[in-house]
């Protein structure tokens, strides 16, 4: 993974926008109180600003990697309202 950028990149920006929150606390103030968990909230608004304009091309398949992970996780935990909802969309019935 160290040889494939984004992932490289992924892995500095963590730290260092955690560090670089913890310099926005002092300076401009924190979204959340507490030095950690302000750290966070900070390395979490700038990771996304950062991921955003450096990939912004990847957001159609962020998108659609995020819709097939709930319809996963939603199938896994046994909930049966997604095939519920797809035969009121349908028109169909379901096939028990």
């Amino acid at each position: 993974m160290k040889y494939i950028p984004m992932f490289r990149n992924l892995a500095l920006c963590d730290t260092l926008f955690h560090e670089i929150g913890h310099h926005l606390d002092r300076t401009i103030g924190s979204p959340t109180h507490g030095s950690e968990a302000t750290a966070e909230a900070w390395r979490a608004r700038l990771l996304v600003a950062w991921f955003r304009k450096r990939y912004w091309y990847l957001a159609p398949f962020l998108r659609v990697g995020k819709k097939i992970e709930y319809r996963w996780k939603k199938m896994k935990s046994g909930d049966d309202n997604l095939s519920k909802n797809r035969s009121k969309r349908d028109g169909r019935p379901r096939n028990a």
